[in-house]
């Protein structure tokens, strides 16, 4: 399991204009329905990471990226996860199903654990505002493992019962899950 991390401001407007002609028709056309210039890079700004790394890192060239489902599913037998927040943009990558969410670790209404925490998810919360991230973060990325979207079900996934990796970088925290069955 491996992560990359990219701040969109590191990438020039002829940058942006060079991937936005190398995407297929399909990012392409969600790029351009999006309408705030930030929403349009983070959109090109995963792509670029996902094709770079693979060249780079792995020496495979990406010939199609599958997003009718809302999760990209690659050519090549590799599992990502995307995930962004404000100016960044992370992958992961595995062989295993895998899922990574990005969060600002800000200040936030503790009201909203009662939706999606269990009774030992509060315990290990408390009032403890990095520990609501984390546990937010292994949510969001355990349930982009499983290609669902996040619900009142992860009431039933205990988050102590789970392997988990974190970054911490900048005011903000990055939670890799990997299922550790194949």
């Amino acid at each position: 399991m491996k992560y990359y991390k990219l701040n969109i401001n590191s990438l020039s407007d002829e940058q942006y204009k060079k991937i936005y002609n190398e995407v297929d028709l399909i990012r392409r056309k969600k790029c351009d329905l999006l309408k705030k210039s930030n929403d349009k890079k983070r959109c090109l700004a995963a792509y670029y990471l996902i094709v770079k790394t693979f060249l780079e890192e792995y020496n495979l060239k990406i010939n199609n990226i599958d997003y009718s489902n809302d999760y990209p599913v690659l050519d090549i037998p590799y599992n990502i996860s995307i995930s962004h927040c404000d100016n960044w943009v992370v992958l992961a990558i595995s062989r295993k199903k895998i899922g990574i969410d990005i969060e600002k670790i800000r200040p936030m209404n503790f009201d909203i654990m009662r939706y999606f925490c269990s009774d030992d998810d509060f315990n290990y919360i408390g009032t403890d505002l990095k520990k609501f991230f984390e546990v937010w973060t292994f949510k969001e990325a355990f349930f982009k493992a499983n290609k669902k979207g996040i619900s009142r079900e992860s009431k039933k996934i205990n988050f102590n019962d789970y392997s988990k990796t974190y970054d911490y970088f900048n005011n903000y925290i990055v939670c890799l899950y990997e299922e550790t069955q194949e």
